[in-house]
């Protein structure tokens, strides 16, 4: 199963319990089989007047098991990438955001993650396919289902083209498959609108 962006494990904190006259931060997160976990942390700090302290500890807990199993993640999938050739193409998208996310413009990541997370994560987890498998016939398929389907514009069409293309472009400039499908494809006519 893919996830957004790679955060197979969204943690957030369940609450605070005290043991042994110490703060714990009982955290929460499912991971990529939808197997929900539970980890234990402790805060350091005594129960007596740190209830709030606990809760900021808590919290950078929170961001640094995220972190943690987001790293993991991203070792899981270059390691796919490198010594196999069963990664589907959505995981390889996400591993791909995750590389370029601190070479472009923060609003450029934001919105390549935004459409990734939408129709793209939405087809291919629909019709799952592995990144050396994918022809050109796979993604024709999914821009026609967005213009017929979703009534999306061909500028829309224009965006999600661009982003498969630079993905597949970083693959074949890798080495991780022979050529780009998406450079095969005829992307949809941009209208002006006068």
């Amino acid at each position: 199963m893919v996830t957004e962006n790679l955060q197979v494990n969204k943690v957030s904190v369940s609450c605070l319990q005290v043991r042994n006259g110490i703060y714990q931060a009982i955290l929460e997160y499912y991971d990529e089989n939808g197997k929900r976990h539970m980890p234990w942390r402790s805060t350091g700090l005594k129960e007596r007047g740190n209830k709030k302290q606990a809760l900021v500890v808590a919290e950078q807990l929170k961001e640094k098991l995220e972190k943690e199993l987001q790293l993991k993640t991203l070792d899981n999938v270059e390691t796919k990438t490198n010594n196999s050739t069963d990664i589907l193409f959505l995981e390889y998208l996400f591993y791909w955001l995750k590389i370029i996310q601190h070479t472009i413009e923060s609003s450029t990541f934001t919105s390549y993650r935004q459409i990734s997370n939408n129709h793209i994560k939405r087809y291919f987890t629909e019709n799952p396919i592995k990144l050396k498998d994918l022809e050109p016939i796979h993604i024709q398929n999914f821009y026609n289902e967005l213009m017929e389907k979703y009534n999306l514009t061909a500028n829309t069409v224009i965006h999600h083209h661009a982003i498969i293309r630079k993905c597949l472009d970083y693959a074949f400039k890798m080495n991780v498959i022979v050529s780009n499908p998406a450079d095969k494809i005829q992307r949809p006519k941009k209208r002006t609108i006068y």
